[in-house]
């Protein structure tokens, strides 16, 4: 007989998290060349609905 997993008991986000930390210091370092006005600049359109960071 298969078990099938169990839904975890932590729920985690969609949308990104505390990820414009990461932005800021990319493009600080010439990584990326333009300053990121919002996680939707870097992010997949699909994620866009959700309220990151």
């Amino acid at each position: 007989m298969t078990r099938w997993p169990r839904p975890s008991r932590s729920s985690r986000p969609i949308s990104p998290q505390r990820t414009f930390i990461y932005a800021e210091k990319l493009q600080e370092l010439g990584v990326l060349k333009n300053k990121a006005a919002s996680w939707k600049d870097y992010f997949f359109e699909e994620a866009h609905g959700g309220n990151g960071s």
